[in-house]
């Protein structure tokens, strides 16, 4: 049986374990960059707007890994990175399955001029026939006002 040879990143993370220090945790996260790029791209997510590879990107780089540092276990004698790419893995497939669901709303040309035209979102919803667009439009109509806000479109 092959000896358990410990990667850098995983002595990282156990010295982090152990003393908590902050900047061994941007450390571990600076290393593990290439990781979650490489899940990304796997899944087929380069083709989406750069806001939503952003989002995916900081959620794996900020809460997923801080749930693979508290559920790592080394007596497993797994590397760091194994567990932390089926965390990726398993959070990159759900954004992706919500964001295909939610594709025909987000991402609906009319939707986007009636904001620019400065007009009642709930009437476009009403007027297409959408069903997505319809059953998610509370869920997104104050996210797309306050992105409307941001970039000036109201």
């Amino acid at each position: 049986m092959k000896e358990f040879v410990q990667s850098e990143v995983t002595k990282l993370v156990l010295e982090y374990k152990e003393t908590g220090d902050p900047r061994l945790y941007q450390e571990i996260r600076r290393r593990t960059k290439r990781l979650v790029w490489g899940v990304i791209r796997s899944y087929g997510m380069m083709d989406y707007p750069p806001l939503i590879l952003e989002d995916v990107e900081d959620e794996c780089r900020g809460y997923v890994l801080m749930i693979t540092i508290d559920k790592y276990d080394v007596e497993r004698k797994a590397n760091f990175e194994t567990l932390y790419t089926w965390w990726c893995r398993s959070y990159t497939r759900a954004k992706k399955g919500c964001y295909q669901r939610r594709a025909n709303l987000v991402f609906t040309p009319s939707v986007d001029q009636a904001m620019a035209k400065n007009t009642d979102i709930q009437e476009t919803a009403e007027n297409s026939q959408d069903y997505f667009a319809k059953r998610d439009l509370r869920i997104f109509s104050d996210a797309r006002k306050e992105i409307a806000t941001i970039f000036g479109m109201n």
